[in-house]
């Protein structure tokens, strides 16, 4: 926090001398700075790509021919950190360069942050640019200037030593054009809706010597940030432990259809991540196609081009020098992926696989899922859960997990959303626990990727990726196992006037039907407004296990209790049975009556009243399902 302070002061140092510098030189030499197309950068991103900053300069007197020419020290700081790869260890050469005269393929030659200031001569009063590496005398010319970063002054990128020739009567323009310049735009609070945002990046520049370098208008916006990524979730869904999900033969299997994931068994909805602005989504490169995901090799080398829709910049590997030993430049500009979307899963039950699809399509997006959040491109394997080969299993550890997919194709000119289908299975034990009961419900959220936690600003080429983001997911309820229970009706029991009620619970999971055995305890629950003494407190039974038959007394769970009981049993096929007795025996006050308790459809699965042709087939005995 303390070096980004000194950033902003160094900016409104700048600008305070910006304002005080004349902007025309005795001989007419002048230059107006506009902003290329505005880049629109994503709130999340820590590595947002700014739009160019160009440079047009008109008049002055050519460098006589054969003359060295002068050179200054270009500054450009951002009201945020600069955030663009380091290439060279040593002087912190980055990947931000100035081009001059925007030279085209097959003509651009770089002057090494390493070697500034580089020798330019002057050609005299020539037609065309005379910063082109063929040049007379020495042929060093150069048109393409690396700039450093300094971690003191985070938020500036230097440009040492750059020839200035102005164009003098015989050229029309001197261009001098600063790209991959990436920005942070996490510093930039704004609202999470689609579409809104809109905080502007200012980028400023300065030189060393302003008379040999008059500059107008020296600040200029280069991009705007918007919320770039919002998140959806379906409606929690909820699965009992007792119940098998895609098993066939007591193995695994997707018993679906790919094509139609909300209606195959397991289906635990779906989480969205929907663009925030038309191409908040971006390929890696121009030539990424779903063909050729990785989108190498290709040039991206015209400069002045815009690509909203890409994570690389001005990228050229084929045309860069190989004088100096740093070989990496050939890689500036270039993104190591493109955007990446993470889905996280937490508190998933022990026992529980998940699953999701290894392409995800809809009109011209597709999205892929990757083995890794960050590195190069490398595709998910298919799962043998599933017969068509569309789904690959999510790796669970300590109850969580991440699926990431990549952008491989988009449509810059529309918003877009990858809904990604959660799809569950899991062999039903419930005697053994499993899956497992967890204390709350599994919670998915989405984020882009590859996440990271500033300050880590400039990177070099072996450090952090590009792009990377914050992680900004929120966690919501995405499905749960919830488990079997059976709710037992007993009417009435008292034990008031003489009278006491026996109570049985039965647990018939033990069958010759080759039922999944369960067991568990029985919550009795005590009712009746008028009672005097009120009702009692909840009274929680000894486990019953499989097989087995719980008997108690009235008077021992509930003494002097009058009304009814809903008995809550953890447990699937419990069936209640009561014995009231009391009276003067022989009297016609006697009673001796038994009846079996009424089972209630459990709530918990939402099917109200209707039970029988809900338990579903192979799962047994349907009452109280």
């Amino acid at each position: 926090m303390a070096d980004f302070r000194r950033c902003m002061i160094v900016l409104a140092a700048l600008a305070l001398l910006l304002g005080t510098v004349s902007t025309v030189s005795a001989a007419g030499f002048q230059c107006q700075t506009n902003a290329a197309t505005p880049q629109q950068a994503r709130q999340q991103g820590i590595t947002e790509l700014m739009g160019d900053l160009v440079l047009n300069c008109t008049g002055g007197v050519a460098t006589d021919a054969g003359v060295k020419v002068q050179t200054v020290n270009i500054t450009v700081t951002l009201n945020t950190e600069v955030t663009s790869r380091l290439l060279d260890d040593n002087v912190n050469g980055s990947e931000a360069i100035l081009l001059v005269d925007d030279p085209a393929e097959g003509t651009q030659s770089v002057c090494f942050a390493s070697a500034a200031p580089c020798t330019m001569w002057g050609q005299g009063a020539i037609a065309t640019s005379t910063y082109l590496p063929g040049a007379a005398p020495a042929n060093i010319n150069k048109n393409v200037f690396q700039g450093q970063w300094n971690s003191n002054q985070p938020g500036s990128i230097v440009f040492r030593g750059v020839p200035i020739d102005p164009p003098g009567t015989n050229r029309a323009l001197l261009v001098m054009r600063v790209t991959n310049v990436r920005g942070n735009a996490t510093r930039f609070a704004v609202s999470t809706g689609v579409g809104i945002g809109g905080i502007p990046i200012f980028m400023t520049i300065a030189v060393s010597n302003p008379s040999a370098l008059p500059i107008n208008n020296p600040q200029q916006i280069v991009a705007y940030v918007f919320n770039g990524l919002v998140q959806k979730q379906d409606d929690q869904v909820s699965f009992k432990q007792c119940n098998d999900v895609n098993v066939s033969g007591g193995k695994l299997k997707f018993l679906g259809d790919d094509a139609d994931y909300p209606d195959s068994p397991g289906f635990a909805g779906y989480v969205k991540a929907i663009e925030g602005f038309a191409s908040a989504f971006k390929i890696r490169t121009i030539a990424t196609t779903p063909v050729n995901p990785s989108g190498l090799p290709t040039r991206q080398d015209a400069p002045g081009a815009n690509y909203p829709a890409v994570e690389s910049g001005f990228y050229n590997p084929g045309d860069v020098d190989t004088d100096y030993a740093d070989t990496r430049i050939a890689t500036l500009g270039l993104a190591d992926a493109g955007t990446r979307v993470k889905v996280e899963l937490n508190n998933v039950p022990v026992g529980v696989h998940v699953y999701v699809p290894l392409v995800i399509a809809s009109g011209l997006l597709q999205a892929n899922l990757v083995k890794n959040e960050a590195g190069a491109y490398s595709a998910a394997g298919a799962s043998s859960f599933d017969a068509g080969g569309g789904l690959s299993e999510v790796t669970i550890s300590a109850g969580a997990g991440v699926a990431v997919y990549e952008i491989v194709a988009e449509d810059p000119s529309n918003t877009e959303e990858i809904d990604v289908p959660i799809i569950i299975a899991y062999i039903a034990n419930p005697a053994g626990n499993s899956p497992s009961i967890t204390s709350g419900p599994s919670t998915g959220g989405v984020s882009f990727a590859p996440t990271t936690t500033p300050p880590d600003y400039a990177s070099e080429d072996s450090g952090t990726p590009v792009p990377r983001f914050l992680d900004t997911s929120t966690q919501a309820n995405r499905f749960s196992v919830n488990a079997c229970r059976t709710n037992l009706l007993y009417p009435f029991v008292s034990n008031q006037a003489g009278y006491d009620t026996g109570l049985a619970v039965a647990n018939t999971s033990q069958d010759p039907y080759g039922t999944i055995t369960q067991h568990g305890t029985c919550a009795l629950n005590f009712f009746n407004g008028s009672t005097t003494p009120p009702p009692p407190a909840t009274f929680t039974t000894a486990d019953v296990g499989a097989g087995s038959v719980y008997t108690n007394l009235l008077s021992i769970v509930a003494p002097g209790f009058q009304g009814y009981i809903i008995a809550v049993c953890n447990f699937q096929y419990a069936h209640g049975y009561a014995f009231l007795l009391g009276g003067t025996p022989g009297g016609a006050n006697q009673v001796a009556q038994g009846y079996i308790a009424l089972i209630i459809p459990d709530p918990g699965r939402g099917i109200g009243a209707s039970p029988f042709d809900e338990g579903g087939p192979g799962s047994g005995e349907q009452l109280g399902f």
